[in-house]
Parts: C-alpha cells; structure tokens; sequence
C-alpha cells in the first residue's frame, strides 16, 4: 500500500533525476502554477463526468482520467510540500485536528497514524472497474469526495 512518506520519498528522488542541476530546481511558484493546473483538469474531467450525468450535448470523460488527474493533484501537493519544506503529514494532521476542536467534533488524527493510509488506501483500480457504469460512478464520486473534504477540512 502506498503512503505519504512513500511518495515523498519517490518525488525527491524523481525530482533529482528529472532536474540534475541543482541550480535550476522549481521554485514554489512554478509548484503552485502546477498545482492548480492539475486541480485545474480534475475539475474539467468532473465537469464532464456531471454533464453525461445530466445528459447534456458536449464533450464526455471517463472516471479512469479522474483518478489519473487526482493523483496528480496529490503528487503536485506533495511536490509543494517539498519545495517550500513543510512536513506535509504532521500539517495535514494538525490542520485536521484544528478544525475539529474549532467546529467542536470529536474526530481527531493521531500524528502518530500513517496518513498515507487514509488517503491512499482506498483500491481506486477496483472501484473504477466495475462492469457497471453506474456502480462505478457512484464509487469514484464517493472517492472524489472523501478526497476533497479531507484535503479542504477547515479551509472555509
């Protein structure tokens, strides 16, 4: 199973490979402008998951790009992460608990808890195959919602 200090550890060595001199490293505006470009076409792919829900004219996606643009958008965040040098578990996990304590809900992260399992634990691949179409919709939106309310819990 894939967690977040398994993806870490991927993106720094990656990054590495993919930009050698050490010199030329993106900068944190570069990672931003990347990750809103690929929240960016996450949110096209759902535009048009929804319009084919509503069966509207115009141009149609599948929930496979889905899960590909969301990785993405999790990818770009770590990468964020990374260059700006935050520990992106130990914020998501205080950002958590801040908004729990600030709404007064119980619900709480232990920092000792491995979030890569929270996020990446879901077996999207099975999900998403599901012979049927409407089964599998409802699946890749319970996924895609879980995904935005945890990423965005407390943002408002």
């Amino acid at each position: 199973m894939l967690t977040l200090a398994a993806l870490h550890e991927a993106n720094i060595a990656r990054q590495a490979a993919w930009c050698p001199d050490e010199t030329k490293q993106p900068s944190l505006s570069f990672r931003g402008n990347e990750l809103a470009g690929e929240t960016g076409e996450a949110c096209n792919v759902i535009k048009k998951l929804e319009r084919e829900r509503h069966g509207w004219a115009g141009s149609r996606d599948t929930l496979e790009h889905l899960g590909e643009e969301l990785a993405d958008v999790v990818i770009c965040a770590d990468l964020c992460a990374i260059t700006a040098g935050v520990d992106l578990q130990a914020a998501v996990v205080a950002k958590f608990n801040a908004t729990s304590e600030k709404v007064g809900l119980p619900h709480r992260l232990d920092p000792s808890l491995n979030l890569g399992a929270l996020i990446f634990g879901f077996h999207m691949r099975d999900m998403l195959s599901d012979s049927d179409p409407v089964v599998a919709a409802g699946a890749a939106n319970a996924l895609a919602e879980r995904i935005v309310a945890f990423l965005t819990k407390g943002s408002a």
